[in-house]
């Protein structure tokens, strides 16, 4: 985690190899420039390099 004083309140959100999980109860849909996204939620974290 970025901030390791937080690390403990996140922990739950990343499985044994460390990697986002995903939550197979949960389906999300929204609308992007090509139509209609949709999955299962996660989180995915992208840095915009400036």
């Amino acid at each position: 985690m970025l901030v390791p004083d937080k690390a403990h309140l996140y922990k739950h959100l990343k499985d044994t190899d460390e990697k986002w999980i995903v939550r197979w109860d949960i389906w999300v849909r929204f609308r992007v420039k090509d139509g209609i996204e949709k999955g299962k939620l996660t989180i995915v974290i992208h840095r915009i390099s400036r």
